[in-house]
């Protein structure tokens, strides 16, 4: 007799306060998640553990998004965590997951907190109580809807597209992404989707451009790889991670130098608010 959601999820907290109390926090995450594999396939369930997710945009397949670490009776998604205290891109990553897979119920466990319970959250498919989920507070979509259609017109002219249109039309294809794929996936997954994006759109868009370094006369081979160039104008570099580091925006700027691109965007889709995950740099210098 198969068990209601909510029986499931009360199960798999019970095992999870046996585990911290056993074990204690600060062990590495692996080591709760294999635990509480072992303990929820006593109890019963069936458990399947780093399952990989695929994602589909604009009818096509983009290859593995994300791997989720636990899958409890295919019913309820499990994501273990190992840390301090947890953030709120945690649970929107997690909402992200469900929206991926149909799944309806997702636990985010924190075995790193003092107390289990306090590393407990419960999220449904379609409701995020995360504060600030308002994703386009500044966006005009009839505004994005012209700029579209003027770039469309242009390509279909064989009229360059310049640098700031370039960039508005990257932007509105990122936030649309952001907005229905959410954080947490691969980087990967993100660039693929912005590149159908832009090039629906009807922007010139290479990816993986290999750019070499020539040093004192000399050539010294390939440098590095930009992750897009749109329209031959605009560098993108596209991230998915919980916070971006300084060096980022100063690899940009490197590679605009080698490039002798005049405009870099830095897109961190794994920010909870991609608003708040832009960097926009020019010259070399971040604005």
């Amino acid at each position: 007799m198969s068990l209601h959601p909510n029986e499931i999820t009360g199960q798999i907290v019970d095992a999870s306060f046996h585990i911290h109390k056993e074990l204690g926090p600060s062990l590495h995450e692996s080591a709760y998640e294999r635990a509480l594999e072992m303990s929820l396939r006593q109890r019963g369930f069936l458990t399947q553990r780093q399952v990989p997710v695929p994602v589909v945009w604009d009818h096509e397949e983009l290859g593995e998004a994300f791997r989720a670490d636990l899958i409890v009776d295919d019913r309820v998604i499990v994501e273990i965590k190992a840390i301090e205290k947890l953030a709120p891109v945690h649970a929107k990553q997690l909402i992200t997951y469900l929206r991926l897979t149909g799944m309806t119920l997702g636990l985010l466990l924190n075995f790193g907190a003092p107390y289990m319970k306090d590393g407990i959250r419960r999220l449904v498919n379609g409701f995020d109580e995360s504060p600030g989920a308002s994703e386009f507070p500044c966006r005009s979509d009839k505004h994005s809807a012209q700029r579209r259609k003027d770039a469309e017109g242009r390509a279909s002219e064989h009229l360059e597209v310049g640098e700031n249109e370039s960039a508005g039309l990257i932007l509105d294809s990122a936030y649309t992404i952001h907005s229905s794929l959410g954080p947490g996936l691969l980087a990967s997954v993100y660039e693929r989707a912005l590149e159908a994006e832009l090039l629906n759109a009807g922007c010139r868009v290479d990816r993986q451009v290999p750019f070499a370094l020539n040093w004192d006369g000399k050539d010294l081979g390939e440098a590095f790889r930009a992750d897009l160039v749109v329209n031959g104008r605009v560098l993108v570099e596209v991230k998915s991670q919980e916070i971006l580091v300084p060096v980022c925006a100063k690899c940009v700027s490197t590679y605009l130098k080698i490039s002798g691109l005049r405009l870099g965007l830095l897109l961190n889709f794994g920010s909870p608010l991609l608003k708040d995950g832009i960097t926009r740099v020019v010259h070399g210098l971040p604005d």
